[in-house]
């Protein structure tokens, strides 16, 4: 079954989860924080059961015991169980859900570097609430400064995760009127990122979440958003705002690693959908490499082994390639060790080691503290070479926003 299905699937069985946990599921509220990794051990013998229960697990202690406890319920469920790695974005999504919901009715939620775990999906969740409530623009933008303040010496991309789930939280499909015209589903939440980013970087990031939310959908055909298969970027060609169109390209990558059988046909139908704009290729195929690590967290294939489908591209393209798909392991690592699988695999890039490299000192920069950028430096330079090395402090440097 596809990553959106399972998604989908997911979230649904998360929110009869949630109006159950007092019942059913009350022995998960009950542990201490000792008790977990018996907890996990006791989901793994669940079968086809597992996964619910694992995200059971987590939401029981987020509700329980706060936040700081479901994300440390979730690393552990991570580090115990490699299927759950694949569902972990959902996860952070239900937990971001859960903190608006305290944080709704003045109680004080725990902020901290963990909500960047498994793709800062708590951010998605958080602002996805908050606009379908009662939040207002104003409110919104405000929230996002704040935990930006809070978190920027310990954890990076919090404005980024904030913006983009403003973009994702406006696009809910709960507006009939919209189905069946691509152009006119995705207008409200363009609408919203032109009042709500004061720059065209803020715009950009907001995007990425209506267009984000796009791709799902798309998949769906309740929604009758048909979209040509040899042509699915022509709505972000139809894009006049560059930041859109960027944006755009950035984020329909869920529609072909879930529209094809396996990497190196994700990656083919990208590139040429993407010839009619030849510029945005390179964009393209990178992304979509970054995503295709959802599917990989499935399978039992070294990631190593995916290189060779990022080989087999011509000339830039097998580097933007192995960037992005670096980047996603960073992105989607194991929480408190993300960048663990991913620099091993750099040593055996060959050609595009230094790509490798720059993928990953990319993510970190974008996603982790100053320290663990640090720390990944010195690494780098002892696993890779000093001039890895130098790279990476290179890309260090903040890009501008």
């Amino acid at each position: 079954m596809r990553i959106l299905l399972q998604y989908r699937f997911w979230i649904i069985g998360s929110i009869v989860v949630c109006a159950a946990i007092v019942g059913s599921l009350a022995f998960f509220t009950r542990a201490q924080a000792t008790d977990i990794p018996a907890l996990v051990a006791a989901c793994e013998k669940q079968g086809a059961q597992t996964q619910q229960c694992l995200n059971d697990l987590v939401l029981a202690q987020a509700h329980d015991r706060g936040i700081g406890a479901g994300f440390d319920a979730l690393a552990a469920a991570y580090a115990h169980d490699a299927e759950f790695a694949a569902f972990c974005h959902g996860s952070t999504h239900e937990l971001g859900k859960i903190a608006y919901a305290d944080f709704k009715v003045g109680k004080d939620i725990e902020l901290s570097s963990k909500t960047s775990y498994c793709g800062f999906g708590f951010f998605h969740g958080f602002m996805e609430s908050l606009l379908q409530d009662s939040g207002t623009i104003d409110e919104a933008r405000k929230f996002c400064a704040y935990v930006d303040d809070k978190l920027k010496a310990s954890v990076g991309g919090v404005t980024f995760a904030c913006y983009h789930g403003m973009g994702h939280g406006v696009i809910d499909g709960s507006d009939t009127s919209l189905w069946g015209d691509s152009k006119r589903f995705i207008q409200p939440g363009l609408d919203l990122c032109e009042k709500l980013g004061s720059t065209d970087m803020e715009k950009n990031w907001c995007g990425s979440g209506v267009f984000n939310a796009f791709a799902i959908h798309v998949r769906d055909p309740k929604y009758k958003l048909n979209i040509d298969p040899l042509d699915a970027y022509a709505i972000c060609r139809a894009q006049t705002k560059s930041y859109f169109k960027i944006a755009c390209y950035d984020q329909m990558n869920s529609y072909f690693v879930e529209s094809t059988a396996d990497f190196g046909e994700a990656l083919r139908a990208s590139a040429r959908s993407a010839a009619k704009d030849p510029g945005a290729v390179p964009h393209a195929v990178e992304s979509v490499a970054g995503y295709e690590v959802l599917r990989v967290l499935q399978s039992t294939r070294p990631a190593a082994d995916y290189l060779k489908d990022c080989a087999a591209l011509s000339g830039e393209l097998a580097d933007s390639c192995t960037r992005g798909f670096a980047n996603g392991l960073v992105e989607f690592g194991k929480p408190g060790a993300e960048y663990d699988v991913a620099l091993p695999m750099c040593a055996v890039a060959g050609a595009q080691m230094m790509a490798c490299a720059e993928g990953i000192a990319t993510a970190v920069r974008d996603r982790l503290s100053p320290a663990i950028q640090q720390k990944l430096c010195s690494d780098m330079a002892h696993s890779l070479g000093d001039t890895f090395g130098t790279r990476c402090r290179e890309i260090m440097v903040p890009s501008p926003q």
